[in-house]
């Protein structure tokens, strides 16, 4: 899991170090139309578990979507973060999942707030034996991208997702690195 996070990750920077022409400014874009990105992220969780310790973890995260206006953007993105903690002597791997429609309100040029709710799977392994229950998660967050070219936008953010279910609930805050394409 650890090896395809770090191949993912590398592939994820080169594509957008390479997608554009050694990010020329080309003027201001408006955020109309169909887009597509990716994330990776840093992230914090913290399971309310008896006995769970919060861990840190990697992610990432794809999302499709539209423009509604200059100022206002719609999508749908999923996502999947994986940390390791020991609790009680025994590592305990977490996997967290999501599928969220999301929208981001872009305040003034490249900040914006989001806001996203949606579905979320935890999936715990400890050893062999493993663990996954779905449930409900929302989140919000704010962030600041900037047209690298036409084309591309750069950005960085942050959100804060609480995920719920059946038996548990977990906290989630996540730090990461955004290129969009419109």
């Amino acid at each position: 899991m650890k090896r395809s996070l770090i191949l993912a990750s590398s592939l994820f920077f080169l594509v957008s170090l390479f997608a554009s022409s050694a990010l020329a400014l080309d003027g201001y874009r408006d955020r109309k139309g169909l887009f597509g990105g990716g994330t990776l992220m840093g992230s914090w969780s913290k399971s309310d578990r008896t006995a769970a310790k919060s861990n840190l973890g990697l992610g990432l995260g794809l999302r499709v979507g539209g423009g509604v206006n200059s100022a206002l953007t719609v999508d749908l993105s999923i996502a999947s973060r994986s940390g390791t903690a020991t609790e009680g002597g025994a590592d305990v791997t977490s996997t967290s999942s999501t599928m969220f429609l999301g929208a981001n309100y872009f305040v003034n040029d490249g900040l914006y707030i989001r806001g996203m709710g949606g579905l979320a799977q935890l999936t715990n392994e400890i050893g062999p034996l493993e663990d996954s229950v779905t449930g409900l998660g929302v989140g919000v967050g704010v962030g600041y991208e900037f047209f690298g070219s036409a084309d591309l936008a750069i950005g960085v953010g942050g959100d804060f997702q609480l995920h719920t279910f059946d038996d548990e609930s977990i906290q989630l805050m996540n730090i990461g690195v955004t290129a969009t394409w419109y």
